[in-house]
Formats: structure tokens, sequence, C-alpha cells
């Protein structure tokens, strides 16, 4: 193993890093964006076409229907995020092996 291969093997694990971090934003800032619709309360099964004496109980049956999918969203978004972040963790103990590796290498390469 030569430590140009060990610094190419680092590289790659930051650059892992980075995009799990990346991943992990995005995913937050949908479930963010799905945050402000309860805040709002524009629940996207709660048309407004609803009409006569059923208005309520559909309504009330949309929003609880909503609620419910919210629930399974949020409970995703957490276990996503959970996991891409700790894989973007173990992508930076990874690269930081490899780079103690190349510097090994090089110290050997270097005889010093």
């Amino acid at each position: 193993m030569t430590a140009a291969y060990a610094r190419m093997m680092a590289q790659k694990y930051r650059k892992a890093e980075v995009e799990f971090k990346q991943h992990a934003s995005t995913i937050n800032s949908e479930y963010q964006m799905n945050i402000n619709n309860v805040a709002l309360g524009n629940p996207p099964e709660a048309g407004t076409s609803l009409e006569g004496m059923y208005y309520e109980d559909s309504y009330k049956q949309a929003i609880s229907e909503w609620k419910t999918k919210y629930e399974v969203l949020k409970g995703y978004c957490t276990t996503m995020t959970s996991e891409v972040v700790q894989c973007g963790v173990n992508a930076g103990i990874r690269a930081e092996h490899w780079e103690e590796v190349a510097r090994a290498l090089e110290a050997a390469e270097g005889g010093i």
C-alpha cells in the first residue's frame, strides 16, 4: 500500500462525509416544510370543495388521516436523519484512519 492510495481513500471518505451531511440537511428541510404546514393548518388532504352537512365530518376525517401520515413522516425523517448522520460520522472516522495511514506511510517513505 502506498501513501497515495491511503490519501485517495481518505478523500473518498471525506467526500462521503460531506454528502451524508448534505442528505441530512435535505431530509431536515423537507421535514421542516411539513412542520410549517402543520403550524399553518394546511394539510394537503383537507380540500376546500367539500359541501353540505358532511363537510365537518369529512374535514375531520381528512385531518385525522393527514395527522397519521404526518406522524409516519415524522418517524421516517427522524430515523433517516439519525441514520444519515451516523453514516457521516462513520465516514469521518474512516477518513481519519486513512489520513493516519497516509501520514505513517509518507513518514516511512521519506525515511523519517
